[in-house]
Parts: C-alpha cells; sequence; structure tokens
C-alpha cells in the first residue's frame, strides 16, 4: 500500500510545477496521525511528521520532524508567509528554510552551546542590502532548562561567530547570524517556575509560540530578531 501510495506522491513532486496544492489533496487520504507539510519555501517537501509518536512505516531523508513544536512552528509559518498582510515583508526579501539534522555527519551544531544542533536553519535574501541573514532557529519544551543553558544563551555566542565569519567581507556582503529558541512551554508557566520576566527572555531572543498576544505574533518577533545586526 506504502509504496503505491509514495509513488503517487514521487509523481506529484517530479510533475507538477507547484507542487503543493496537489501534495496536500493526496495528504487527505493518509493514514490518521501522518502530517504532511508543503511549504513551498522549504528547501524539500514535503516534510513529514508523526502526530501519535508511531514510526512513519517508511524512511524520510534528509530528515523528518519528531517534536511536535517543529511542526506547529512549520505550519505557522507557512500560513504567515501566504498571509496578504503580511505580502508586504516579503517584497524584497527571499525566505528559504531547512529541517536540519541532529547530529555532526549531516546537520549544522555548536559544540560551545553543548552540542546545539538547531532544528531549522532560515535564510534571509535582503536584495536591497545585498545581505544574508541566517538564523538558527529551534523549537523546544523549556520547562527542565536552566536560564542559563548555553542553548539559551547561544544568541550571544553566535555574534562572535558572526564577527569572525565576515572579518575579510566587505560591509555589503556581511552574513548576518542569529540563533532564536521558540518556546511551546506557555509564558506564565516559565514564569512562575524561573523567576524571569518576559522582557528577560526576549533578551535573550526566547519567544514564545503562545504569548498571548496573538496568533502568530511570535513570528513578527522572529523576523525582527533575524535581522538584528
Amino acid at each position: 500500500l506504502w509504496e503505491n501510495r509514495l509513488e503517487e506522491l514521487q509523481k506529484i513532486v517530479e510533475e507538477e510545477d507547484v507542487p503543493g496544492e496537489a501534495i496536500n489533496q493526496w495528504a487527505e487520504t493518509a493514514p490518521q496521525g501522518l502530517v504532511v507539510i508543503a511549504f513551498r519555501q522549504h528547501l524539500y517537501m514535503p516534510v513529514f511528521y508523526s502526530k501519535n509518536g508511531e514510526r512513519l512505516p517508511f524512511t524520510v531523508k534528509p530528515v523528518s520532524l519528531d517534536a511536535p513544536g517543529e511542526a506547529n512552528f512549520l505550519k505557522d509559518l507557512e500560513a504567515f508567509y501566504d498571509s496578504p498582510e503580511n505580502r508586504s515583508i516579503f517584497v524584497e526579501i527571499d525566505l528559504y528554510l531547512m529541517r536540519n539534522a541532529s547530529n555532526r555527519l549531516k546537520g549544522v551544531g555548536f559544540a560551545q552551546a553543548g552540542n546545539f544542533y538547531p532544528d531549522f536553519l532560515m535564510w534571509l535574501i535582503d536584495r536591497t542590502e545585498n545581505r544574508q541573514y541566517l538564523t538558527f532557529i529551534d523549537p523546544k519544551g523549556l520547562r527542565n532548562l536552566s536560564f542559563d543553558d548555553p542553548k539559551l544563551n547561544f544568541a550571544t555566542e553566535v555574534k562572535a561567530l558572526q564577527e569572525q565569519i565576515n572579518q575579510d567581507r566587505p560591509d555589503a556582503d556581511r552574513i548576518v547570524l542569529n540563533s532564536v529558541i521558540l518556546s511551546n512551554t506557555k509564558r506564565d508557566e516559565l514564569t512562575d517556575l524561573h523567576g524571569h520576566t518576559l522582557e528577560e527572555y526576549e533578551a535573550k531572543n526566547i519567544f514564545f509560540m503562545e504569548d498571548g498576544t496573538g496568533k502568530h505574533s511570535y513570528l513578527r518577533k522572529l523576523f525582527h530578531a533575524a535581522r538584528r545586526v
């Protein structure tokens, strides 16, 4: 059964000029619990996620999603990107996203942040500035992490790496690096637990996917932080 369904999917990807809609139609008859995301700005599609936590009955390469926060972020970003009210953000800026692998053989990781392998790499290419912004994004639950965990401090550490990369580059060709943590643990739970204010979290580029200020508001904060020189 799966062999035939995957052959159908392969045909869609190979033959459709804009395969997203056809992939979504294919996904409507997928087994319950299988999430299929066809965000066209992701460097490969579709992306799979098993909502029930069960192993997928097929191998996914380069890598599938393995946590609900990752799937929610990707779906939110797709909706944000396609919304007419956000169209002006992307007039002169090209967005590309890639799910990162979580091992040193295939993924991008950072030993200085406790072998941190962020879940996503997001590129913003600003054609007016001729500048590339690369942001490392990690949706995760923070309940069991210390406020001083190296992963939560990487937004500062990554700027030292930025300076190293740009030492011999002209200003117009600089690469801007940023790191963002997206908490799928609710803000109030962590504020009470750790004793830190919202402002203290956001100063570290830690944004809450549910912050009580409106759907997808965390994505606006993400894009602001992603262009922080």
